[in-house]
């Protein structure tokens, strides 16, 4: 660990000498290529001659000492006449620590910079937009069918308990009517008609839904009519919640999606 191996040949005078360092403990041997110069470095710390081998004034001496006209190389005869002061090992350790600090930070930003950049393309901005708008209206769109579902059970459940369950104690305790009044004639008659409008109501609902999108609101806002008409006529302002509450629901998330 912090071994260094430097090229001896390059194609331009800026590659000459280019090293590469060994900071993890390898799990197989490596073995330096053809090309290549092995530095094992006994009195000076590796990854601060890594980062000395990057400087502007190695970079210079590379450059008068390389020789050759198409590839240019470095013997290391030549390499080791490099010459400069040291500071102590502790120093460099310190050093070099620090410049590898400063170097992963470097490349952190510069990801983050691209990514942000990318981000702040024209056309990335319109996608992203566009596909945060899909998954918004996609959201609603599931709230939407969810609630709706909902009030067509609900209509079906008062379709159930006016016209098949006219005289059940939960009938009564819904509509808040007295048995003698439920058996009444005249009162099942008009519950049982009332049942088969409220139970039409449902399959409207679950129609719209699948197959008449447009009609949805049209029929949730009959249905807050038709429960404020019963509000009010009857003198019971509960209804209004009971019967369209779910539907006020709905009619508000079809107004904004």
């Amino acid at each position: 660990m912090g071994d260094l191996v430097v090229a001896d040949a390059s194609e331009d005078y800026q590659g000459i000498a280019e090293p590469s360092i060994i900071l993890e403990l390898p799990s197989e041997k490596l073995v330096a290529g053809l090309h290549t110069i092995a530095l094992q470095p006994k009195l000076s710390d590796g990854l601060f001659l890594y980062y000395l081998l990057h400087t502007d004034s190695f970079k210079h001496f590379g450059y008068k000492n390389g020789t050759g006209l198409k590839i240019f190389g470095i013997s290391w005869n030549s390499l080791s006449n490099f010459e400069v002061e040291f500071p102590g090992v502790l120093e460099q350790k310190q050093i070099s620590k620090l410049l590898l600090r400063l170097e992963q930070l470097i490349t952190v930003n510069q990801r983050e910079l691209k990514t942000l950049r990318r981000l702040l393309n024209p056309g990335t901005c319109i996608i992203s937009v566009k596909f945060f708008n899909l998954k918004r209206m996609l959201n609603m769109t599931y709230l939407i069918n969810i609630l709706s579902i909902v009030v067509a059970i609900e209509f079906f459940y008062i379709m159930y308990l006016e016209t098949f369950a006219t005289q059940s104690k939960r009938t009564g305790r819904v509509f808040d009517m007295s048995s003698e009044k439920l058996a009444d004639k005249n009162i099942q008659t008009l519950f049982k008609n009332q049942g088969i409008y409220n139970g039409l109501l449902g399959i409207g609902i679950i129609y719209s839904m699948f197959l008449l999108p447009s009609m949805l609101l049209p029929i949730m806002i009959y249905i807050i009519a038709v429960a404020l008409y019963g509000s009010f006529s009857s003198g019971n302002k509960s209804i209004v919640f009971k019967q369209a509450g779910l539907a006020m629901v709905v009619t508000l998330l079809l107004l904004l999606h």
